[in-house]
């Protein structure tokens, strides 16, 4: 009988010490702040990024684009960039770049709710998440010529 009382008390005795001791010198402290996702983004050179360019989608939102055509006259191809939940097109820059030194013609999108509502984009919360196709639709002056 003594043993089960003492594997009961000795576990709350070193719970209650544990507990007293974590009041007695402030517990643990504050984890460190997480860095932004964006923190890479913050020291490129955006001076020759394109503008963005707009499109009125099939329900009407205005959504917002950056063409980056080749420059030499050469295409491979069309690329579309999609950023990741927390950006904006501007964050495929580099790689857009990246496409058109390789001779494709590169598009980022700003998806809905991720745009910048002052370069036409729409906000978070004015968003709503229902899609009416799962077709993508791509308006025709995106559009590459067919081969």
């Amino acid at each position: 009988m003594k043993s089960r009382i003492l594997v009961v008390l000795v576990p709350i005795g070193i719970l209650a010490a544990v507990a007293a001791l974590a009041i007695a010198f402030g517990g643990p402290s504050y984890p460190p702040p997480i860095s932004s996702i964006n923190n890479p983004f913050k020291n490129l050179d955006y001076s020759d990024m394109p503008a963005a360019s707009h499109f009125v989608a099939r329900d009407g939102t205005t959504l917002a684009f950056r063409a980056y055509p080749t420059t030499d006259g050469a295409n491979q191809g069309s690329v579309v960039l999609v950023h990741g939940s927390s950006a904006r097109s501007s964050s495929m820059h580099v790689l857009a770049k990246a496409f058109t030194a390789a001779a494709y013609t590169a598009y980022a999108l700003d998806i809905r709710g991720t745009a910048n509502p002052a370069l036409g984009g729409t906000s978070p919360t004015s968003v709503s998440w229902k899609t009416t196709s799962k077709t993508l639709y791509v308006p025709s002056s995106l559009r590459s010529p067919q081969r």
